[in-house]
């Protein structure tokens, strides 16, 4: 699956992610925005896909709040048969600028590059 598998996240995300396609499975999204390291929290395949924030080792300024934040991918189907992927950030505890720097990652990469990937098979991974 496109979230959760290291080689599918790889094409979307950035060549240095790694994955564990499992539940309670650790997701290191490198690149961009801190270097996070992700857990997978809950997992039913075709329907949805929740990580957890775990951990923000670089470029993390002091009061980014974006440990404990969760990211819930819900697919479902369009009436023409294709599938809409609706993403959600949620549990901030400030407005900042590590909430600025995710949504603008979460609108190029989830946005442009995972859609991409899900309908052409050539996602646009940070490299």
């Amino acid at each position: 699956m496109a979230l959760t598998e290291q080689r599918h996240i790889q094409r979307w995300w950035s060549a240095d992610a790694s994955a564990e396609d499992f539940v309670g499975g650790r997701l290191k999204l490198g690149q961009v925005p801190h270097d996070c390291l992700m857990v997978v929290e809950r997992l039913k395949l075709g329907q949805s896909v929740e990580w957890k924030c775990a951990e923000a080792r670089r470029r993390c300024l002091p009061g980014d709040e974006c440990v404990g934040t969760r990211v819930r991918f819900r697919l479902s189907r369009n009436d023409r048969g294709g599938t809409v992927v609706e993403i959600h950030h949620r549990g901030w505890r400030n407005r900042n600028a590590c909430v600025a720097a995710w949504d603008l990652r979460w609108t190029v990469l989830a946005g442009k590059s995972l859609k991409s990937y899900l309908e052409t098979g050539l996602g646009r991974p940070v490299s």
